[in-house]
């Protein structure tokens, strides 16, 4: 290509040398800045090739015009020299800081959506309500790694040479090629449950490393991790559009109705907050409609004031 830029700014280029740089200049902003060190070389050369048509070099002051020919000479080669560097240095930093500066892309999920999206590696993610993922175009070449707020579920390719590091929080966890949910939508919550597979979590938080098995989980509790057994599988169905409940409060069902719905529930019966609920709703179904088959089981009323968005239970 360089060819045919010095006989584009020579002014020697044909109409379709033309149209190539031109069209070369489009494709990134680097190529410019390339396109302009050739041009500086080029009218270096120019200014140094006048010079030495215009230096005197009669016979009596051979000696003379030969040591200013060679000062000139070697202080227009310096000049060139810096320029021929300058260009190299470019050329050098395009090509090899072109693979290591990586664009990143943020998804963030409202409430009550949720979202599906493939990676560059083929990896798979589902990304619940209110969370948000920070992922490269291209990954590192040492490693996959990506950036979790919230929750999302992973089916990662399998790649023994390329570990893929879900970041959340202060905690990564490291995986080859398995399933597994992260929930994090706080400082204060962490879990990772694992379906198929292996994965380590590590944290700055902690000493040592934990391995998760199939059917396990780890929790944040009190400042540590806590191994656990997954109770309920249906859980992880959210990334169908589906609430599942396996025996729990009712005072958690409204903690995830607010985030899911975003709406605030204000909860005045405070001795419904510790009744427990096993069932499943439909998110596209909406929070009035899970409460009215809450209210089946248990007695209760509520309003709806669209203006405040909030929802007092009675």
């Amino acid at each position: 290509m360089q060819a045919i830029l010095r006989k584009y700014i020579q002014g020697d280029a044909t109409d379709a040398e033309k149209s190539q740089v031109l069209a070369w200049l489009d494709e990134h902003p680097d190529h410019v800045q390339e396109y302009m060190a050739l041009r500086k070389l080029y009218a270096i050369e120019v200014w140094h090739m006048k010079e030495l048509s215009e230096l005197p070099m009669g016979d009596g002051n051979l000696q003379l015009n030969s040591w200013l020919y060679l000062k000139r000479f070697l202080y227009s080669f310096s000049k060139i020299a810096a320029i021929i560097l300058l260009t190299l240095g470019i050329a050098y930093y395009f090509n090899h800081t072109k693979e290591e500066v990586v664009a990143y892309q943020t998804l963030s999920i409202p409430a009550g959506q949720r979202a599906e999206l493939t990676l560059a590696d083929g990896t798979h993610v589902w990304l619940n309500a209110k969370s948000t993922l920070r992922f490269p175009q291209k990954f590192d070449p040492k490693c996959r790694r990506v950036e979790l707020e919230g929750e999302g579920y992973f089916e990662v390719v399998h790649d023994v040479n390329h570990p893929f590091i879900v970041s959340v929080n202060d905690f990564n966890v490291q995986v080859l090629g398995t399933e597994f949910n992260v929930r994090a939508y706080d400082k204060k919550t962490f879990e990772a449950a694992l379906l198929t597979g292996s994965v380590l979590i590590t944290s700055s938080r902690m000493k040592g490393n934990v391995m998760l098995n199939p059917n396990e989980t780890a929790t944040l509790k009190g400042g540590k991790l806590e191994l656990g057994k997954i109770s309920d599988p249906d859980y992880y169905r959210w990334r169908e559009g589906l609430l599942c409940f396996d025996n729990e409060t009712i005072g958690d069902l409204f903690e995830k109705f607010k985030r899911y719905y975003d709406i605030q529930i204000i909860v005045q019966r405070t001795e419904l907050l510790s009744h427990r609920y096993t069932g499943k709703f439909r998110i596209q179904d909406g929070v009035e409609h899970a409460l009215r088959v809450l209210q089946l089981k248990h007695r209760f009323s509520y309003t709806k004031n669209d203006d405040r968005n909030e929802i007092v239970i009675k």
